[in-house]
C-alpha cells in the first residue's frame, strides 16, 4: 500500500487503540474488519461516525451472512466494502476508485 503512495496507520486493537487514533488524527479513509479484538468492526464504524474523524470507511466482508452484514455496515455510515478473500491489488483499486468518486463530488457539488 504504501508503495501506491498511501500512508498507513494501524490501530493495535478495535477498542482502545482505534479511538486513540480518530480522536488524535484525521483520516481520508478508514479499512475495518468485522473481528477486531475486543470490539467488532461495525461498532467502530458508528463510533467512527459520532467522532466524525471521517465520512469514509470500508468495511471487509465476509462470506458468511453477506448480505445482513452489508446492510447492516451501510446503516451504521460505511461507505463501502470489499469482500474476503481480496488480494492487495483489488483493494488497492477499490481505494483508487473510492477517491475517484470522492473527488468527483467534490467538484460536482453546488458550493
Amino acid at each position: 500500500m504504501q508503495e501506491e503512495g498511501y500512508q498507513i496507520t494501524t490501530a493495535s486493537d478495535g477498542s482502545k487503540g482505534f479511538f486513540e487514533l480518530i480522536q488524535s488524527q484525521k483520516f481520508d479513509l478508514i479499512l475495518l474488519d468485522w473481528c477486531f479484538p475486543k470490539i467488532n468492526g461495525l461498532d467502530l464504524c458508528k463510533a467512527n461516525q459520532n467522532q466524525r474523524s471521517t465520512n469514509s470507511n470500508y468495511i471487509f466482508d465476509r462470506q458468511r451472512y453477506r448480505f445482513m452484514k452489508l446492510s447492516k455496515a451501510l446503516k451504521a455510515g460505511a461507505n463501502d466494502y470489499i469482500k474476503k478473500p481480496f488480494s492487495l491489488k483489488e483493494l488497492v483499486e477499490g481505494i483508487k476508485v473510492h477517491f475517484r468518486k470522492k473527488k468527483t463530488n467534490r467538484e460536482s457539488a453546488p458550493w
